[in-house]
């Protein structure tokens, strides 16, 4: 190798040192950069490289091979209904015989049962003793409203449980039950129960003040396009959900 070659082989050798560094400059940038928008502490919302869904292999459906299924167990017959027939379906015949019986058993709700209209005829007496008077109570007669608790048992069921929409709850109690109501009676019904439950709740705000323990959370959400909050307080075994227009 001569002088020439020599020098030629140094100066591309400092060439290729002198774009290691630049290279390994720029990525160390590169990873600078990208552990800001990905981190352990970066929120989803804000990923900008988020990694491609790993393609799975789609799973045969049902139950695993060897898996023993659970029906559900059948229960006794209430009712018991006889059928026979007169003529032969095939032929028209009337020359037929019993020779046997096939049970086919099915499970079915009732016809729509028409509203009890119920009169209590309430005892007023008079106490001889501090002069007041007092009308009995019945455990079925609500103290306020024309509906009874089981009524009003259902509204509360179809509208909290159900996520009944307000104009389509008497649609439901006209087709079941035969009663005519219209959505603003539907909302008078959700306050008298929430009036009749205001001591009850009362008394468990007036308990999960004393607990020496709370776990608390918060959720905003909106109504009408203005923004509500729902707290909730759990002791462990008391739960209080308060709802309000304000965070405080």
């Amino acid at each position: 190798m001569n002088e020439d070659e020599a020098e030629k082989l140094r100066k591309e050798n400092e060439a290729l040192k002198k774009e290691n560094q630049e290279l390994k400059k720029k990525l160390e940038e590169t990873e600078k950069e990208l552990k800001a928008y990905k981190n352990p502490h970066t929120p989803p919302s804000k990923l900008r490289f988020k990694q491609a869904a790993a393609s799975k292999t789609p799973k045969k459906r049902g139950a695993p091979v060897g898996h023993k299924g659970v029906t559900r167990q059948k229960p006794e017959p209430t009712e018991f209904i006889p059928v026979h027939m007169d003529s032969c379906p095939h032929c028209k015949s009337t020359n037929i015989e019993v020779i046997g019986t096939q049970n086919k058993d099915i499970e079915e709700i009732p016809d729509p049962l028409p509203i009890r209209f119920i009169r209590f005829l309430l005892s007023i007496y008079l106490c001889h003793n501090c002069g007041k008077k007092f009308v009995a109570r019945h455990e079925a007669c609500p103290k306020t409203g024309r509906f009874g608790i089981t009524f009003l048992a259902l509204v509360i069921f179809l509208k909290i449980f159900m996520r009944g929409v307000m104009r389509k709850i008497p649609v439901f109690l006209e087709a079941q039950n035969g009663i005519s109501i219209s959505p603003a009676t539907v909302n008078n019904i959700l306050g008298v129960v929430a009036a009749s439950a205001e001591s009850e709740f009362d008394s468990l705000k007036a308990d999960i003040r004393k607990c020496s323990r709370l776990f608390v959370d918060e959720t905003s959400f909106s109504v009408l396009g203005k923004n509500w909050w729902v707290w909730i307080f759990h002791s462990g075994d008391k739960i209080l959900i308060v709802i309000q227009i304000t965070r405080k």
